[in-house]
């Protein structure tokens, strides 16, 4: 009888470490199966942002049935809000099945939001954090499988959805190594999803990348010169093994070459302000960019409704914010706008002290789909929403001066 309560104690102990070990491998389940959904819609035709939106609504429910709630963030409200006017816009849009190309993308997007949100929310972290990255690293590797990128490249291939698809890959990565012990790891996975995306050309995702680690190393100095002194032995072993690896791979050497010269090509475009040799689409970019100007002052508040330029014109106009002012007008501008504001605002009041470089990630990230914009369509991109909405789940955590 003397041994009745240690042995009701440690079956008790058991029974909170089953449960502990459920909840961990529930959590995993569901985040891997949103970063594999997210990671195979970049590629695969058939499974299209409709199919995405349900996937995402019965990954919701089945985390309604373990919680009975979800977070919905300030930024969730402000793109909620611009799905909100989409829709109302219906009504002067010119054509209603046309206008299905934003409105049906930009549903997935609240559902990403709301998704994305309650499971960094609600679930346990690395847990979350570790099911979206491996989700994704299966989506990846699948393709690589069946379309043999970065050693040949596929017929129709689409380097801006993909590089796009890698970029989400990178992030998740970085994310997921702020919460992990060891970040040696991490940091060579992170390493290598970079060199894919430097094999995809793809000129305003590669500068991104440059622009957003830039802008973070000069902002948050202190923690960057501790990540390089940090890990300075590391990138220097890297560096050598990845120089044999590329030379005995002469393929993927290509690939990386042809990458870093679209990269070179992309900033002399840049500061000339005009086509050259080997790009000549920037001055179909101003035209657009003309057009839709022109066009939005023609409606300068309330726009033309969704995919009024597609209509007009026969094809986007390469950039949110244009497309945005000819379709939505300035209502539209100042609500997708709004939400990298929000994201900065929350930045700028959280902590200096930073000993997980998570504000330094983020302030990147932030920076460099800001540029992507410029001249890419964001405004209805679920890999930017799921960014957003991980981004303002983990920095929810902090307090002033300290990590929880």
């Amino acid at each position: 009888m003397a041994t009745q309560p240690a042995e009701l104690h440690e079956s008790g102990e058991a029974g909170i470490f089953r449960l502990r070990v459920v909840g961990l491998a529930s959590s995993f389940l569901l985040a891997f199966m949103a970063g594999l959904a997210l990671t195979t819609t970049a590629y695969v035709e058939s499974f299209h942002s409709a199919r995405l939106a349900v996937v995402y609504l019965l990954i919701i429910l089945f985390h309604l049935m373990r919680f009975q709630r979800f977070y919905v963030t300030r930024e969730a409200l402000i793109y909620g809000s611009l799905f909100g006017y989409m829709l109302l816009q219906l009504i002067w849009a010119p054509d209603l099945r046309l206008a299905m190309n934003t409105v049906v993308p930009a549903a997935s997007c609240v559902l990403t939001y709301i998704l994305f949100g309650s499971l960094i929310r609600y679930h346990d972290r690395r847990a979350v954090l570790g099911g979206i990255f491996f989700g994704f690293a299966a989506g990846a590797l699948l393709y690589t499988l069946t379309t043999g990128f970065p050693l040949r490249y596929p017929s129709e291939f689409s380097y801006n959805a993909i590089a796009s698809m890698y970029l989400f890959g990178l992030i998740s990565a970085l994310f997921l190594g702020c919460y992990i012990r060891s970040t040696i790891p991490i940091l060579l996975v992170a390493l290598v999803v970079l060199l894919h995306i430097v094999a995809t050309t793809s000129i305003k995702n590669n500068l991104g990348i440059v622009l957003g680690a830039g802008g973070a190393s000069l902002i948050y100095l202190k923690g960057f010169t501790q990540i390089i002194r940090r890990h300075s032995t590391l990138l220097l072993v890297v560096s050598g093994l990845a120089g044999i690896f590329l030379v005995r791979n002469p393929l993927i050497l290509d690939a990386l070459q042809r990458g870093s010269d679209r990269i070179i090509l992309g900033l002399k475009v840049l500061q000339a302000r005009e086509d050259l040799p080997g790009y000549n689409a920037l001055g179909r970019r101003s035209e657009w960019q003309s057009d839709g100007l022109s066009g939005w002052l023609q409606n300068p508040v309330f726009g033309h409704g969704p995919e009024a330029f597609r209509s007009e014109f026969g094809i986007t106009s390469h950039s949110t914010y244009v497309d945005l002012l000819y379709n939505s007008g300035v209502i539209g501008l100042v609500l997708y706008y709004g939400i990298f504001v929000s994201v900065a605002l929350r930045l700028r009041s959280a902590a200096r002290d930073d000993s997980r470089n998570l504000l330094m990630l983020v302030f990147a990230g932030l920076i460099c789909y800001a540029f992507v914009s410029f001249s890419g369509m964001l405004h209805y991109s679920s890999a930017f929403a799921a960014f957003i909405a991980l981004s303002v789940g983990l920095l929810s955590e902090r307090k002033v001066g300290m990590v929880k």
